[in-house]
């Protein structure tokens, strides 16, 4: 697929939405690897990463990103890249250099082949226009436009129309549920394509609600964000959100409003906010969505400024934590509800009482982890390490959490300069995966003594069933490229991951994995977006210079699949 005209291949709402990325400034960063290999950082519901191969004509001849998109061949976030290394290479052809990595530019600059450097921003244009043009013709044209358009209308109508709060709250609703409308299907619901769309209205909403805040208006911003949150999470029962636009914009609402929480306001405004957001906290619609009734929550609790206050506030905890079982969440929802309580007891009574708080609550790692660091910024490090080892225990069965309070302990270790249990926990570490304290456990060596301590890592790394994750690294770390290769041999999936390392020494062997790895996955594949990829391994197999061999399995796949026309279709478009 070439580069320069990749649009052809691609689903029109995929490159709509991949466009609107890259408009948008979504593409945080864009690394060239090496001569063929970019990974960019493209800013999503989370950061994604997605990585582009291109061949020696600029064919995209494999790409790949982490999002959870499975529904074609391509997502919005490779998509979005595919326009930003088009631009880069129009632009200068010598501007990347291998291992470089570059922030875009604020606003995308088009081809100059394509788009003088001169022309007229589209902002200048439309006012350009409009200043033209009679206030009668203008108001004939908003009103047909708004009579045809339901969205529209309604931001007409709250932009110009809405003289109190009460009709401001009112239209707001109205524009959000235009949105809403406009993209659920006859059921009523909005599917995974559509969410985007559905939440523009909340969106809007939320943009307003920032201006009030901003204008010191907050019993107006409350209101705003309320509207949002009133009708956006019921929405999530009736919606497919695996994207996460209408989340997103609840995450938004809710930080908004924590941040208002913070804000210098007179007190009749915040004694409002203190009561609405309290009030708001015990809504059932926030049932099943925990983490949004404890945002709310906290916003509540920087409200919390007076003792008369803090009793409401703590009653008012006590008749959630009534509700709880002994399930995991009602767990998580305890830890951070006794969070809550211990930034009021800080804030009221003082350190020494919230120090008394934090030991009772030692069990929660939230607390755990800050009683541990807070003795190693005191340097009591046989606290720490205590500390640490009872963690340890206590959360046994839970490796994140013992990982966590290893790695704490070897801080206490660090610090306290006891390098043999330092190296014997950093070993621990390495075994159960982490590379990072491989690379810790290196340093505290010098040069000579490690060449005879890691390889009998690497043996008992070898003995663990499996390997660990970082398995790989070490090899790589320590040059031990023959123990590489063999791995790969017995995993040719892995094949595309560690070829440029394998390729300079060892060329023939890594032509002969690629076409044993294609051949699996051409019996995997069973839809077109399986041949694709197999052909995009094919593509890479030729442009790291294994022509021939890609030859060669490119005419056995067309002689072992005559009954797979879709296949044979994709095959037939790889060049040499």
């Amino acid at each position: 697929m070439d580069l320069f005209n990749f649009q052809k291949y691609i689903d029109n709402k995929i490159l709509d939405r991949g466009w609107e990325y890259y408009q948008h400034n979504s593409i945080k960063s864009i690394t060239k690897e090496n001569e063929n290999t970019y990974t960019a950082i493209v800013a999503g519901t989370d950061d994604y990463s997605v990585e582009v191969q291109l061949g020696g004509n600029n064919d995209i001849v494999y790409s790949h990103c982490d999002c959870p998109y499975d529904l074609g061949p391509y997502c919005k976030h490779e998509v979005a890249v595919f326009y930003a290394l088009r631009e880069m290479l129009e632009r200068d052809q010598d501007y990347v250099t291998a291992d470089s990595t570059f922030a875009l530019p604020a606003r995308p600059v088009k081809s100059k082949k394509k788009v003088p450097a001169a022309k007229e921003s589209p902002y200048d244009r439309f006012t350009s226009i409009i200043s033209a043009q009679s206030k009668d013709k203008l108001v004939q044209f908003l009103v047909s436009l708004s009579l045809e358009d339901d969205a529209i209308g309604r931001r007409v109508e709250l932009e110009f129309g809405a003289d109190d709060g009460e009709q401001e709250y009112k239209k707001c609703i109205a524009l959000i549920r235009s949105y809403i409308r406009q993209y659920r299907d006859r059921h009523g619901f909005v599917s995974y394509q559509e969410t985007s769309g559905a939440a523009e209205g909340a969106w809007m909403v939320l943009e307003r609600a920032e201006q009030a805040k901003d204008n010191g208006d907050y019993k107006r911003a409350l209101h705003l964000y309320l509207c949002i949150l009133h009708e956006m999470v019921p929405l999530l029962q009736s919606a497919d959100d695996s994207g996460g636009f209408i989340g997103a914009v609840i995450d938004e609402s809710i930080s908004a409003l924590q941040s208002l929480a913070q804000a210098n306001m007179p007190d009749d405004a915040q004694q409002h906010l203190f009561q609405k957001i309290l009030r708001e906290s015990s809504n059932k619609i926030y049932n099943g969505w925990p983490d949004w009734r404890l945002g709310l929550l906290e916003a509540c609790a920087q409200l919390t400024v007076t003792t008369e206050r803090r009793k409401i506030f703590e009653k008012h905890l006590d008749s959630f934590m009534n509700e709880f079982d002994g399930s995991w969440s009602s767990r998580y929802l305890t830890e951070r509800m006794a969070m809550i309580r211990y930034q009021l007891t800080l804030k009221f009574a003082g350190e020494k009482m919230a120090a008394e708080f934090m030991e009772q609550n030692i069990s929660f790692p939230l607390f755990r982890e800050m009683a541990i660091k807070k003795a190693l910024s005191q340097k009591e490090y046989d606290r720490a390490e205590r500390l640490a080892l009872d963690g340890e225990q206590h959360d046994k069965g839970m490796p994140g959490l013992v990982n966590k309070w290893k790695e704490l302990r070897y801080e206490a270790y660090r610090l306290s300069g006891q390098i043999d249990k330092q190296r014997s926990l950093a070993i621990e570490l390495i075994m159960a995966g982490s590379f990072d304290y491989y690379k810790k456990l290196k340093a505290t060596y010098a040069k000579d003594e490690w060449v005879s301590v890691y390889p009998s890592i690497i043996k008992a790394l070898e003995k663990q069933k499996g390997y660990s994750g970082n398995y790989t690294n070490i090899l790589i770390e320590e040059g031990e490229l023959h123990k590489l290769l063999d791995y790969v041999k017995t995993k040719p999936v892995y094949i595309t991951e560690y070829y440029q390392h394998l390729l300079p020494t060892f060329s023939n062997e890594v032509y002969h994995i690629f076409v044993q790895y294609i051949l699996d996955e051409a019996k995997r594949a069973n839809n077109r977006s399986g041949y694709r990829k197999v052909c995009s391994y094919i593509r890479l197999l030729a442009n790291i210079g294994g022509k021939e061999h890609a030859r060669q399995v490119t005419d056995n796949l067309l002689a072992t699949y005559p009954r797979r026309p879709a296949f044979r279709e994709e095959l037939r478009k790889i060049r040499f």
